[in-house]
């Protein structure tokens, strides 16, 4: 099994273009209203003086790819 690759704000910075992520961002809409994504997971959890939350997604291309963003605060 390989390694599962964590990308922080800047790798994300450095590898993608504002060009690239509206591209993607646009496709992943349309395969999910075509039914060719199961729809994202949420997560949500609130406490007294903040909260979690993350947003989960699966897309099944040449194999599967699963991304995972957290919203802590």
């Amino acid at each position: 099994m390989s390694a599962i690759p964590f990308l922080s704000p800047a790798d994300v910075t450095r590898l993608l273009t504002p060009g690239a992520c509206l591209d993607a961002v646009e496709d992943a809409f349309r395969q999910l209203a075509q039914g060719g994504v199961p729809a994202p997971g949420i997560l949500g959890l609130n406490a007294g003086a903040g909260s979690f939350h993350v947003k989960a997604g699966l897309l099944q291309a040449d194999r599967p790819y699963f991304a995972a963003k957290d919203d802590a605060n």
